[in-house]
């Protein structure tokens, strides 16, 4: 059982993922359950964040807080 059918059993609002496989998974499986990137999805220009919100339908994006 995946870290996602925890979740979802447990009636979760969203989980936080880094990996596309997994959010791909979780799609598929739970379609109601909200999917957010984690800092950890690497996603820091527009095209990858537009990709994961295409592809995944992710409503919130979290971005590291490390200066530049």
């Amino acid at each position: 059982m995946a870290v996602t059918d925890r979740a979802a059993a447990r009636g979760v609002d969203a989980v936080i993922l880094a990996d596309p496989g997994l959010m791909h998974y979780a799609r598929a499986q739970h379609p109601g359950l909200r999917l957010h990137l984690s800092v950890q999805g690497s996603a820091t220009n527009y095209e990858a964040i537009n990709f994961y919100q295409e592809h995944f339908g992710m409503p919130a994006v979290l971005q590291p807080r490390v200066p530049r």
